[in-house]
């Protein structure tokens, strides 16, 4: 944990050394997602969730979590919106440097908690091409997913969906691609990212994406996404993981690690 530590205040003091924060910019022209126009509200379906399937994938709606996790989510949210409002941000990319450190379940839960206790509207977008999961935390029945959107003519209002939580909306993934880095620079899939930021410039998207160690699908579509928000689990990440996660976004924001499976039985939230 000691050398865990020192390795994040390290990573910390040498991307301070080149600026706070850098600027994205956005380019290129894609065709029209079939996603409708910007200012048209965004259809989508409503879906029942079981709590005992929530609970089973530590999911805070289902309300079986412990206090103090739902606490610290709570912190999280309220940094989140501090950093993100602050700087015009609407984007936060979850990730972490390899599989099984917890990223997909904070994505949920961060963004069931802005919802629900910010009144802030959220999208929960799926980009985890290889290993798609948000679906399967909600649900195991076999609604279509992003992969459906790029390989045939699905529009995006039959694959988003509301798990009955105010404010919230998912876009999930289904079938994995082995190239996922490819088929995120598809035009067809940049165009839906680009007309998805057009639509949630006043709210918050969150993109559940790979672990950044194990494949380059983050740094590929880093124009698209504006700050990071780290997750390391405790007696697994280790300290060079943190120094070459670190180095591989020093370009991009990041607003800060989430630690999970602590010895002290809560989420660890180091806001930067």
């Amino acid at each position: 944990m000691d050398r865990l530590k020192k390795a994040l205040e390290k990573a910390r003091e040498e991307r301070s050394s080149l600026g706070r924060y850098s600027s994205m910019s956005q380019s290129g022209t894609f065709s029209e997602p079939n996603f409708g126009s910007i200012n048209t509200p965004i259809e989508y379906k409503n879906i029942e969730v079981e709590v005992a399937r929530l609970e089973a994938h530590r999911i805070l709606l289902g309300g079986g979590i412990a206090a103090n996790v739902e606490g610290a989510f709570k912190m999280l949210r309220t940094q989140v919106l501090k950093i993100m409002k602050a700087n015009g941000w609407s984007t936060l990319l979850v990730t972490s440097p390899t599989p099984g450190n917890g990223k997909t379940v904070t994505a949920i839960n961060l963004a069931i908690t802005l919802a629900r206790h910010a009144q802030q509207s959220v999208l929960l977008v799926d980009l985890d091409l290889r290993h798609p999961s948000i679906r399967t935390c909600f649900l195991d029945d076999p609604i279509p997913g992003i992969s459906d959107f790029l390989l045939g003519d699905v529009p995006i209002t039959d694959i988003i969906f509301s798990p009955n939580i105010e404010g919230l909306l998912v876009l999930p993934g289904r079938e994995a691609f082995s190239h996922s880095s490819e088929a995120l620079l598809l035009p067809k899939m940049q165009s839906l990212i680009s007309d998805i930021r057009s639509r949630y410039s006043d709210g918050i998207i969150i993109i559940d994406m790979p672990p950044v160690l194990s494949v380059d699908d983050v740094v590929a579509v880093s124009q698209y996404w504006d700050a990071a928000l780290l997750v390391i689990e405790e007696g697994r990440t280790t300290a060079e993981d943190v120094r070459r996660m670190y180095e591989m976004l020093k370009d991009k924001a990041i607003l800060g690690t989430v630690l999970t499976k602590s010895d002290h039985g809560a989420m660890i939230y180091d806001y930067h």
